[in-house]
């Protein structure tokens, strides 16, 4: 085999091994990864599709039920592998539109302190993203069913991602009347047979769920740049652009960019980045959002900027996740990746205490411990003994869970309340979650009198 054909796969190769330190410590910081594992599980154990939150994940929550059996690690493991099979995608789409630098512009795209976060845990992103790409690779070698059948996977890792039909039709090649309709039908029916076990559970009702979330400006502003990119890539992107702009002043260098952009790959980048973007500012709640940003970000910066520009770009993005910039409170060195490191760890502690405090207490009572705390407790036990489960309700989401003489919830309303101490029941609840129970149910549990769960003292866990 020639040396260049080594390539792709040792980039793909170094991208895995830079994740595995990190892919400790329970399914990560977002309690949706916790969620996605306890789903896995019961789909695995039972043999019946269960969503992990609404509305469905269902590629990622049957295809980690295969996987869950590898241990601790499972399906973070496999979204390194994503990441890993993502990145060699972006140098290879970089080569194909003639970008520069390839191979940084894919450690750039592995290195973004988002990506590197999500690709250790066990959340979606990156079975999403790394779908989209093969995608948009497939369409641009003609091969349309193979680009329809990751286009239809991608929008089972995540919903949203149904968008990415549009791109990779772009990319098709040749793009022929023909080519587009069996691209486009083999997309649909795959899509149809991914989303077909959350129908058939939960029926046409499973499209009702929403955020109704207002998050400021400055927060969206600070969630869609720093957490994306870290300082070092925001302030480097500000001076790549400004200079791209200048570049722009010229009629050369108009002329250029207008011949770019006719690529597929170019043109199927940048409409990929302006959905991906719009998709965002509508429910723009985690930066993880943005993900499928990133890539597309990149290949149009490797095509549309000066070789050193982009080269400085790409560097500064590489030690973002390593250094903390712009907080006097944390070392220089306390970078993004250390950070939900540190966080995970928490949880961990925090999480494995309140199991030990309910098998250590002989006394029946009823838990609160947050929308959050559930899962968490849940994906740390290998057998969850789960009780009112509702049919049609997530069990990794709305259900209790019983440990030992302990009922866990995850928030509780007043009549529940006062049927529990009816019954000669103490409620106990973390500190933490006095705000979201009162926000959910109008009930202020320290005010009635519950008591908060006596945990020796610990690191708070992560928000």
């Amino acid at each position: 085999m020639r040396a260049r054909a080594w390539v792709l796969p040792g980039l793909a190769l170094c991208v895995l091994l830079s994740r595995l330190p990190f892919t400790g410590n329970g399914p990560g910081a977002d309690a949706d990864g916790d969620r996605l594992v306890v789903a896995a599980r019961s789909i695995s154990r039972t043999a019946e599709y269960s969503v992990s939150r609404l509305p469905g994940y269902p590629v990622v929550e049957i295809g980690g039920a295969w996987l869950v059996h590898l241990g601790a690690r499972d399906l973070n493991l496999a979204a390194a592998v994503l990441s890993a099979a993502a990145a060699a995608l972006v140098a290879l789409l970089l080569r194909r539109a003639a970008g520069v630098s390839p191979l940084l512009g894919a450690l750039a795209f592995a290195a973004a302190p988002i990506v590197f976060i999500h690709s250790t845990t066990s959340m979606d992103y990156l079975w999403a993203v790394a779908a989209v790409l093969g995608a948009i690779a497939a369409a641009g070698q003609g091969r349309d069913v193979l680009a329809g059948v990751l286009a239809g996977l991608a929008s089972g890792c995540r919903l949203t991602t149904i968008a990415a039909l549009l791109p990779a039709a772009v990319a098709l090649s040749p793009r022929c009347p023909r080519s587009i309709a069996r691209f486009t039908a083999t997309a649909l029916v795959t899509a149809g047979l991914a989303w077909s076990p959350v129908l058939a559970r939960y029926g046409p009702g499973f499209l009702d769920w929403s955020d109704e979330i207002v998050v400021p400006w400055s927060r969206v502003l600070y969630k869609s740049t720093v957490l994306v990119w870290g300082w070092p890539g925001v302030i480097a992107w500000a001076i790549a652009i400004l200079l791209f702009a200048g570049s722009l002043r010229s009629a050369a260098g108009r002329r250029a960019a207008a011949e770019r952009v006719k690529q597929p790959v170019v043109l199927a980048a940048l409409l990929w980045a302006l959905l991906s973007a719009a998709l965002f500012l509508r429910l723009p709640l985690e930066a993880g959002y943005l993900i499928p940003f990133v890539p597309a970000a990149l290949i149009l910066g490797g095509v549309f900027l000066d070789r050193r520009v982009f080269a400085g770009l790409a560097l500064a993005i590489l030690v973002s996740p390593l250094l903390s910039v712009g907080d006097p409170s944390r070392n220089l060195r306390d970078g993004p990746i250390f950070q939900d490191r540190a966080a995970r760890i928490r949880i961990e502690e925090h999480s494995r205490a309140l199991l030990a405090w309910a098998r250590d207490r002989g006394t029946p009572a009823m838990a609160v411990v947050g929308s959050k705390g559930l899962p968490r407790l849940k994906s740390r036990l290998a057998d969850p003994d789960i009780t009112l489960d509702p049919t049609r309700t997530p069990a990794s989401n709305r259900s209790a869970l019983r440990v030992g003489q302990i009922v866990f919830l995850p928030r509780l309303d007043r009549a529940a309340f006062e049927t529990a101490r009816a019954a000669g029941r103490d409620v106990v609840f973390l500190p933490e979650i006095l705000q979201e129970n009162l926000a959910e149910t109008g009930l202020d549990l320290a005010a009635e009198g519950a008591a908060a769960i006596p945990l020796t003292p610990q690191a708070a866990p992560a928000p």
